[in-house]
């Protein structure tokens, strides 16, 4: 199938089918230097098939996983292109997952104030979700997408969906269906509630692009509607951040956010059946205040506020624009001190409910909520209010890298980092 994003100058198509890598020249011009960006997790047959359609293609790999979202891979791309003497004419291509795609974009954004850039997404939440719409970035200082452009692709199409519903990286990124889903297609839904994920993998691609485009066609800066594909990653993100970078998939995360953003119990409840059903958690156990500082880092947080995104209804979205609640001061001034205007350490400050002693919990908290092999987010705060470090299982695995925000091998996934293993065409 092919989709047109229309975007006057800066549209272009994004195809989803099978085998479509070896399409990759009806999405842009390939006869010219081509920087291919893509990370050790890709398998080498796709590699192959890339570079075998780029005459003057220059291939750079990358270490699999988020470490390589951040501002030194950033100068390593520019520096190749500046050494093998790219032009404006010439372009960068993306193979892989939203990791490699929010970096290569970010640089073909910036390199001589912006060259083409075609995304070719190898993973299912890239597919669904980040492929598409102009959003690029880098980490930094351990939180997510500080430093990007808006940078329009020449094109979008990867190398076919993945076989395997079951896989969890696959489930993590269906996450970011069922976001579209509930902001503007029931359909797509209901179909994430069917459970029979193999038998509709291409529609569900399909339908969630094309929510997507409707909202990028409308506001391509985030200045009004798009804001509505937030829902899920302002809270998404702070859990993402607070954990280390790597330590959940962004789906995962995601799928944590959304919840306490729907406004219908009914419609929650089905919402928990879906994560359920693709084997995705809906209880997390964290320390709020700690989360809630992360939100006031947030790239959408204006003059101390932060606006989140809400689901009144199924298909419907809302914000007013006020913010959700005031931020702390970025003093580090602990919540017990005088003039902090922030929540007190007993409520939490996202959900605006009374925290338990032993940390908040999402829905079915009890004895061991949370608790699942693997977990590492911190437990309760202390009675002072402030943030614990964040909980490893014992028992081995390296201390975090303070530098890159990674958790050692020990993370929930194995040693492999965050970003999902691939699918093959």
């Amino acid at each position: 199938m092919r989709i047109d994003m229309e975007l006057g100058s800066r549209s272009y198509p994004i195809l989803v089918e099978r085998g479509c890598l070896n399409r990759l020249g009806s999405l842009a011009n390939l006869q010219r230097n081509i920087l291919v960006v893509t990370d050790t997790g890709v398998p080498k047959p796709l590699v192959e098939a890339a570079l075998a359609q780029c005459p003057q293609g220059h291939l750079i790999t990358l270490p699999q996983g988020e470490g390589s979202k951040s501002l030194a891979a950033f100068e390593t791309l520019l520096t190749r292109m500046l050494e093998l003497g790219f032009s404006r004419k010439d372009g960068v291509l993306a193979l892989g997952g939203g990791v490699i795609g929010d970096l290569a974009g970010f640089a073909a954004g910036c390199y001589m104030r912006g060259i083409d850039f075609i995304n070719c997404p190898t993973t299912t939440l890239s597919q669904v979700d980040s492929s598409i719409g102009g959003k690029t970035a880098v980490n930094l200082g351990g939180s997510k997408n500080q430093v990007g452009v808006f940078h329009q692709q020449a094109g979008a199409g990867g190398p076919g969906y993945p076989p395997y519903p079951a896989a969890p990286a696959l489930a993590a990124g269906l996450a970011e269906a069922l976001k579209a889903g509930l902001i503007g297609d029931p359909q797509l839904f209901a179909l994430l509630e069917q459970g029979d994920l193999q038998a509709h993998l291409e529609e569900i691609l399909c339908r969630s692009l094309l929510v997507k485009k409707a909202l990028v066609e409308q506001d391509e800066r985030e200045a009004g509607p798009r804001a509505a594909l937030n829902l899920g990653h302002t809270i998404g993100h702070a859990i993402e951040s607070e954990e280390g970078l790597g330590g959940l998939y962004h789906g995962e995360c995601v799928g944590l956010g959304m919840l306490p953003m729907i406004l219908d119990p009914q419609l929650k409840q089905r919402t928990i059946a879906v994560l359920e059903g693709l084997g995705l958690p809906h209880t997390i156990r964290y320390d709020g205040a700690a989360i809630f500082r992360r939100l006031c880092h947030d790239k959408k947080a204006d003059s101390g506020y932060v606006t989140l995104v809400r689901v009144p209804a199924l298909a419907d979205t809302g914000w007013t624009g006020r913010p959700f609640r005031p931020c702390p001061p970025s003093s580090g001034r602990e919540s017990d001190e005088p003039g902090y205007h922030g929540p007190k350490p007993d409520v939490d400050p996202v959900w605006g409910k009374p925290r338990p002693r032993r940390g908040l919990r999402g829905p079915g908290a009890g004895p061991g909520a949370g608790d699942r092999p693997g977990f590492h987010g911190p437990a309760a705060a202390t009675a002072q209010g402030r943030s614990p470090p964040i909980h490893r299982p014992a028992g081995g695995g390296s201390a975090p890298d303070p530098e890159r925000g990674i958790p050692g091998p020990h993370h929930r996934h194995g040693p492999v980092p965050a970003d999902p293993q691939p699918g093959y065409p």
